[in-house]
Order: structure tokens, then sequence, then C-alpha cells
């Protein structure tokens, strides 16, 4: 990928280069590089009719599909905005919109009365748009088309585009990127993806996360790959795997799980090259299935966060990802593991080009999560042999007895026993050792776990200290849309 100073430019030279080549595949069909930019220069000059301009911000909240995809190209041509949100309803929904300060909202038509009814109060009015017919208050995307194309010429330092993040807890930070950060993540990810122009990639990612903006929607734009966009299920998503010859496929760590839990031996995924996951701890039990079942796959997990994209990941033709490891760091990223103790483990420290440039409206919370350039991510983790692993939080970190335990250790001991789905530890509070750890356990479907058993299989594996005092077995654990659990 040559160097490029924003992304109209980007977007402009792979129109260019790739126009009648199919860049997306929704329940719709294919569309073209050259359909797409008709239906996203349409969308841009509806927006600069309703005074959308350079820096203005417009929301988008829908699910993955052509006019998604065409909204993005549409906001960044003008040198707009995104400011990707997901299903919110209520005060969260309010409270989000306020903070972002749109001129425009973009949404699926199935969330009219929610999206219209949000704008009160203090809320100013906006130009609405929608996929779909929804009155004569609401502009239509599917009939906006124009052969007339709109280039603004943004800065690199010019904002690209606001994400709230999906933290655990406290309200989400609004996170900020560049022209430049974007371009430097989607760099990353197109050289470890390994894709060419025409492969297949599957993607059942939610859009509103900038990794989707950078992995999906950016990467796909950039090596000309075609995108099959879809939500997970199954048995329907190995289907679309073996109907579209799928070369790469994109799975966050919940998703990855319910492939493997499924029977995956029946299906033709010979095509099947690789598949990207991160964002939560990878379950090592579902890949060493999917591994085992189909040889060819290679599982290749990152490691990033929305305040930087991308940090690790194993670039094709190296060794597979040791079980457990996030992979090793990517072209341009420093990363550096802070305030050790003896293993080695500590707060991992990231610098990158693909750093944001801060958090909204927020310059004190951004001083204060870097240090000497390095962005503290507040996650702990240790290097061997060149591979990231990552141990959890340091907001997580339970003390049993003195010795601090990190809830995600004891998850990986436990999602190695037979017949469990997934797991979550908690501290929860011990009379004579102040602490100790409780775990929730998923069986799979149909399977009595033998709590005896498992204790066992965790003495084994754990140290004392680690090992759970109590264990509930349940339907469901909350978690983030990523995989990452609600503590």
């Amino acid at each position: 990928m040559t160097q490029l100073n924003s992304i109209p430019q980007a977007l402009r030279s792979a129109i260019e280069a790739h126009g009648q080549r199919n860049i997306l595949h929704d329940k719709e069909g294919a569309v073209t590089f050259l359909e797409l930019a008709r239906i996203s220069d349409g969308i841009a000059l509806e927006l600069r009719k309703a005074s959308i301009g350079a820096q203005d911000r417009v929301v988008i909240s829908m699910t993955a599909s052509r006019w998604t995809w065409a909204s993005f190209w549409a906001i960044w041509k003008l040198g707009a905005v995104p400011v990707a949100i997901g299903d919110l309803d209520g005060a969260q929904l309010h409270q989000t919109l306020k903070r972002a300060e749109a001129k425009a909202h973009i949404f699926a038509a199935d969330r009219l009365d929610k999206i219209t009814s949000a704008y009160h109060g203090d809320l100013a009015p906006v130009a609405f748009f929608a996929d779909d017919d929804c009155g004569p208050n609401v502009r239509n995307l599917r009939v906006l088309s124009s052969d007339t194309p709109i280039w603004a010429e943004p800065d690199a330092e010019d904002t690209a585009s606001i994400v709230f993040s999906s933290g655990t807890t406290g309200l989400p930070k609004g996170i900020v990127h560049t022209h430049r950060s974007l371009l430097a993540a989607a760099q990353n990810t197109s050289t470890c993806f390994g894709l060419s122009a025409g492969d297949k990639v599957l993607s059942v990612n939610q859009i509103y996360h900038v990794w989707s903006q950078v992995a999906v929607i950016l990467t796909g734009s950039l090596t000309a790959c075609e995108t099959v966009l879809t939500s997970f299920s199954y048995p329907e998503t190995l289907h679309m795997l073996e109907d579209h010859n799928i070369q790469l496929m994109h799975a966050p760590p919940p998703v990855l799980s319910a492939l493997a839990a499924g029977d995956i031996r029946g299906f033709d995924l010979s095509n099947l090259r690789r598949i990207i996951t991160g964002g939560a701890p990878a379950n090592v039990a579902a890949i060493r299935k999917i591994t085992e079942n189909h040889p060819q796959i290679e599982v290749r997990n990152g490691y990033g966060c929305s305040e930087y994209i991308l940090a690790t990941m194993d670039q094709p033709g190296t060794p597979l990802t040791p079980p457990g490891s996030s992979g090793a760091i990517v072209p341009e990223v420093e990363v550096k593991i802070l305030n050790h103790d003896a293993s080695g483990a500590g707060e991992i420290a990231v610098r990158a080009p693909s750093m944001m440039q801060g958090y909204l409206d927020d310059p004190e919370t951004t001083r204060k999560s870097f240090s000497d350039g390095y962005f503290m991510t507040g996650d702990l983790g240790s290097f061997r042999d060149g591979q990231l692993y990552v141990s959890g939080r340091l907001k997580d970190i339970v003390i049993v007895n003195g010795e601090n335990v990190v809830p995600t250790e004891v998850e990986i001991a436990v999602n190695a026993f037979p017949g469990v789905v997934k797991s979550a530890a908690y501290g929860m509070p011990h009379p004579s050792a102040g602490e100790a750890i409780k775990i929730k356990v998923v069986p799979a479907e149909g399977v009595d776990i033998d709590q005896v058993g498992l204790l066992k299989h965790l003495r084994g594996q754990l140290s004392r200290n680690k090992v759970p005092r109590a264990i509930e077995f349940v339907d469901a654990i909350a978690e983030t849309a990523t995989g990452k659990i609600i503590r």
C-alpha cells in the first residue's frame, strides 16, 4: 500500500484501480466499487444539501450492509466525521447523541421510532437518513445515487472518526481518530491479513466498532478483496463459508466459540485459510477444535483496543500463533511491559502511528492515559519468545492471601476442561483470605460437567490461591460485543 495522506485520497485511488471489481456482498447481492461509489456520491450530495461539510459530525447506527459501507464512504468523501454507535435506546442513546453533537443521523429503518424520539429537549434537530422508506422527513438512502464524484481534501491530522468505547464499567469514552491514524492501522491490518485483490472475506463484526471501520471497510476498500457482510448463526454462516469460497473470516471470540461449538466436520472449508480474532482472550479449546478438523486454517489472534486499533498479530507465513498468545508486534508499533514482576508480567504500554488523537472533550483523561509517549493500556501481559501473552486487567486483580490473582488466568484453565464453552472468574469476600475466586461456567448444550473433576483439573493447573472456592453453572455470561466479560 502506497503512502496516503487522507481517506478520500485512498478511496479515490482504489475506485480508479478496481472499479468493475466486486467490493462487497450483502443479503441483496454483490456490489462493485463503481456502484458503491455512485451510491456514496448520492449520499454525500444529500448530506451537503443538509449543510454537512468538513469536520461536521454524522451519527451512524446501522447493521452492516452496502448502505452502511456507502455512508462511511460518503462522510469521508465530504471530509466530515462518522460517529458510529450501537443499537442504543432510552437515556443511553440520548446521552450519546448529546455528546456526539452531530448535524445528521443515518440509521437502520427499523430503528426509526427510537432514533427520532431521542431527539428532544436539549438536542438540536438534525437531518435524518435511513436505509429504507421512512416517510417524508427521512431521506431514503436507497434512492440516492450520483455520477458526480465528491472529493474533499482533508489534512492527515483532521478528525476522521469518533467511536464510543464499549467499556465494561462507567460512561463510554469518545475516542477520536485522524485520517493518519486510521490509514496507519489499515496498513497493518492489510499486512497481517495477507489479502490480495479478489480474495473473499466474511465479516460478522458489529460495524460500529473502530476495528470494523479499519479492518473491514478500509482494509476491504484498499486491498480490493470482496467482503461478505452477515451476522453469525449456525449453521447458516458455515454454509456461507462454503458457498462463497471464503479465504479469511473475521470472528470475535464469542463467534469463534460458537463456531467451534457446532459440528464443523461436515462442512467444506478447504478454501478458508485464516480466521482473525481478537478483542478479548480467545478460547484455546475452540481454536484447537477448528484447526484439528480443518488443519489448513490459521487462527490469528491479535491484541489492540479502540485507542490504537492493533498492536500485535502474527503475519501470514510465520509459525502458527501459540495457544494463549496474541502474536508478535506489528510493524511500526512499539510495545513494552512496565512495572513487571519476577515472572515478567506487568502493564502493557503501546506507542503507534495508529494512536488516537485523544478522548472527546476530555484533555485531562487523555493526558493521564499517556506516559513518555506510550499509551497506558491498563492490561497486564508479558512477552515470551517474541509473543505477547495478555493475562488480564489491572483493575480486575483479586488479592487472595496477599497474592495477586488475574481472573483471565483462571478462566483459561477452566475453559480447557472438556464441555466448558466459556467461564468468568470474579473476586468474592472471604473471612480469612480477604478475597477468594468464584467462577461462573457455561457448559456446552446437553453436557453435565463433573464439578469434582473440574476442581481436580484446576488444582493441577493453578496454584492454591487461584483455585475457585465456588463454582456456579449458568446459561450465559454478560459480555461486551467483542467478548470482554462485564465484571
